[in-house]
């Protein structure tokens, strides 16, 4: 019996160049684009943990989720994360003062922060990489 099914799937082109991208900068160490998928995969089968910001995303209108998509490889082609804009953002409100958010706002801050950034950028706001570095 096989231990593969054949699925036919469809990745964002932006996507899978951040996944290629990842592959050939040493990122991630898989043999192939098909062994990442299935690394990441069981990852998330490994660890049970939920994809909060992406799964919200996952929900935002198609041209929302196209702009967030081509951010993220402009992200990886310039080598950024966005892990530290997120904990100084909720450090930056706690800092002020402000209480420190439920868990659920700060995934939809988070997430909409994300939608954010990508639409300064899809404008030609260079301004955004200061934030994200």
């Amino acid at each position: 019996m096989a231990r593969s099914t054949k699925r036919s799937i469809a990745i964002a082109n932006p996507l899978l160049d951040v996944l290629e991208h990842q592959l050939k900068n040493g990122v991630l160490d898989y043999p192939s684009v098909n062994a990442a998928i299935n690394g990441l995969l069981l990852y998330q089968g490994l660890t049970g943990k939920p994809h909060d910001i992406t799964s919200r995303i996952a929900y935002m209108h198609r041209d929302h989720q196209d702009v967030i998509h081509d951010f993220t490889l402009e992200m990886n082609r310039r080598g950024v994360s966005l892990i530290g804009s997120f904990i100084r953002h909720v450090a930056e409100r706690v800092a002020a003062g402000e209480p420190e958010p439920d868990p659920d706002t700060i995934i939809k801050r988070q997430a909409d922060h994300v939608l954010d950034l990508a639409l300064r950028w899809q404008r030609g706001d260079e301004k955004v990489w200061d934030e994200v570095g």
